[in-house]
């Protein structure tokens, strides 16, 4: 073998190294993401379907902040139908195979899996109690706005996914959502921070700011109405645009009293 042979030879064994090196990291990255939102998945579902534990706000805004800074996307999806689809049975062989390493964490999720995938078993069988299924319908949707707003994913299990989107009625209530939310950076690119975790009342609330862009984002958690919990230094007499989850249209108007709250809804407030 000439020189020149022996020399083309071994370029071509090194493009041919760095090239499974390569695929084997891009594998590597995407199992990883794949866990990961795995993990952001079970989290968000649990506290949204299951609120009631101590300090259950706090742990839910604690959860965001750290998701939001680790694993921040910088383009929200533009629709419903840009969503990750992951099943339900891997969630739980994930749990279940320890790759969370903490096994009383590995438990804690697996009863989460149990309070949002038993709530949308609910929805499917189409009982009677129509104030119940109205309620995890309503559930379904501030889980889907809190991945949207908060992290700028949404992850969804094929059960929440044909919960949402299989229904005519539900599916307006995202769409809606989803034209308050496109063109504008503060969800897109905005700042994140929580300026609300209610424990007494079940509320919470944090802001998305870009420039002169400020998004305003509150849950309701609990079945009472409640006064909208906005930012300190928010003045009364400001132009917003006024959306909320159970509603199909945004109202825009002049503050005059303060903003209210349903159960088991999302309120979101714009001001530019």
């Amino acid at each position: 073998m000439t020189t020149t042979k022996r020399l083309a030879f071994i370029l071509i064994l090194f493009s041919l190294l760095a090239c499974s090196d390569a695929s084997d990291n891009k594998s590597t990255k995407n199992e990883a993401n794949t866990s990961i939102q795995k993990q952001w998945y079970l989290s968000i579902n649990g506290h949204v379907f299951a609120p009631t534990k101590n300090n259950a706000m706090s742990q839910l805004a604690q959860l965001l902040e750290d998701a939001h800074s680790q694993f921040l996307v910088t383009k929200m999806p533009a629709s419903s139908k840009q969503c990750d689809l992951l099943n339900t049975e891997e969630i739980v062989s994930s749990v279940a195979s320890k790759q969370l390493t903490d096994d009383t964490q590995n438990k804690a999720d697996e009863e989460l899996i149990a309070h949002s995938e038993t709530a949308f078993k609910y929805i499917i069988a189409k009982d009677n109690n129509q104030a119940k299924r109205e309620r995890i319908l309503l559930k379904a949707r501030q889980a889907f706005i809190l991945q949207v707003t908060a992290l700028r994913q949404c992850i969804l299990s094929e059960m929440h996914q044909s919960m949402m989107f299989d229904n005519d009625e539900n599916e307006k209530y995202v769409n809606s959502f989803f034209e308050l939310a496109n063109g504008r950076d503060s969800f897109s690119r905005g700042d994140f921070s929580v300026y609300e975790a209610n424990e007494d009342l079940a509320l919470l609330a944090y802001s998305l700011i870009y420039k002169n862009q400020r998004a305003f984002v509150a849950f309701n958690f609990s079945y009472d109405n409640h006064e909208m919990p906005l930012p300190f230094g928010f003045m009364t007499s400001t132009k917003v645009t006024f959306w909320q989850s159970d509603v199909l249209l945004a109202e825009t108007f002049v503050t005059s009293n303060p903003l209210r709250i349903r159960p088991f809804t999302v309120a979101i407030v714009l001001v530019e």
